[in-house]
């Protein structure tokens, strides 16, 4: 057999007869993807033949793109320059599904870690914010700077009194004091008898949904708890103020499910109201970009968008009352333990 027979052959196999030019392209390279890799080519090298392959799919290139071209998942995002806030709110949902869920025991201990800065919540210049809440939720006008580190071991069940510290940027020595748990429906406190009447409050939210229904009506509630009781014969404030109120508590906790934080920020997401800042550094050093909504700015990696905290502005953006960093969280059994490493 000489060349020209061979080459003869190699043709009537690429080109059969009566086929359109589209199959033809077609047949060509499926033919050559589905032959075993094991079965030699009589007379022509695999370099030579899938070069007269390539040769004869040019009569149709999409054909031949739509065959050889390789799978690959295609990030069709915006850049984080060009991303909205819904859009950004949406990679930090996808952010919080990744993560692993914390299962605590009820008669264990979320410890939470923060740092702080910000001014000082009173007009007189004294006084550190005792909480993670006090350091979030912030009074007009703000006084001194402010540089703290704020640790937490919260009773995960509510039941139990729940301890705090509080270490100054200028002070090498920590203040500690105890909040106290409500058990029965009463107040308690390290060596003290029962206290006042009291609601259970647990540090894990662990039965907070992940419906968006259920998820609004939820945090409404908080809200309506946390706000101040009003006057007889006064308006209700209105579902949207609840739902404020709530959401700056749940932010305020340290410690949300990833599942319901994510259900969360996906139903953020829908607010047009959301504002971004996309330059921001935390007080950890933490490069982020924020999503503002009820005069709190929650921060997101700028390049996992895992939340990383919250500061809380005035109405205008003109000043900043605080930044927190959420720089650790982990179960312990006892108050004062130090996490493990």
């Amino acid at each position: 057999m000489d060349e020209m027979t061979t080459l003869d052959d190699l043709g009537e196999h690429l080109d059969p007869a009566g086929a359109p030019p589209l199959t033809r392209a077609r047949m060509a390279v499926l033919a050559e993807l589905a032959a075993p890799a094991s079965r030699p080519r009589r007379g022509v090298s695999r370099r030579w033949t899938v070069g007269i392959t390539a040769t004869v799919a040019l009569t149709s290139v999409a054909a031949a793109a739509v065959v050889l071209a390789p799978v690959t998942s295609v990030d069709r995002r915006q850049p984080l320059a060009l991303a909205g806030a819904s859009e950004i709110l949406n990679r930090a949902a996808e952010a919080a599904d990744r993560e692993p869920t914390l299962t605590p025991r009820p008669d264990q201990y979320l410890h939470i870690e923060i740092r702080a800065a910000g001014r000082e919540p009173n007009r007189f210049g004294y006084g550190w914010p005792a909480s993670l809440g006090d350091a979030i939720v912030m009074t007009d006008p703000p006084g001194r700077p402010f540089s703290i580190t704020l640790r937490s071991w919260l009773s995960v069940d509510g039941t139990r009194s729940s301890l705090q510290e509080r270490k100054p940027w200028n002070s090498s020595r920590p203040e500690r004091w105890w909040r106290p748990g409500c058990l029965n429906g009463r107040e308690v406190l390290p060596g003290r008898p029962a206290g006042r009447a009291c609601v259970t409050d647990p540090a894990h939210l662990s039965r907070m949904p992940t419906d968006a229904l259920s998820l609004r009506g939820f945090i409404e509630a908080i809200g309506r708890r946390d706000m101040p009781q009003r006057p007889k014969g006064s308006h209700r404030p209105s579902g949207e103020s609840e739902f404020a109120s709530g959401f700056r508590d749940v932010l305020a906790r340290g410690y949300v499910p990833p599942k319901a934080r994510a259900a969360l920020f996906r139903m953020l997401a829908q607010n047009p109201r959301a504002t971004v800042d996309r330059d921001i550094t935390d007080p950890a050093g933490r490069k982020g970009v924020g999503v503002t909504l009820y005069g709190q700015e929650m921060i997101f990696d700028a390049r996992t968008y895992r939340y990383l905290g919250v500061r809380a502005t005035l109405p205008a953006k003109t000043r900043t009352y605080s930044t927190i960093a959420i720089t650790n969280v982990a179960i312990v059994d006892r108050p004062a333990q130090p996490p493990r490493p």
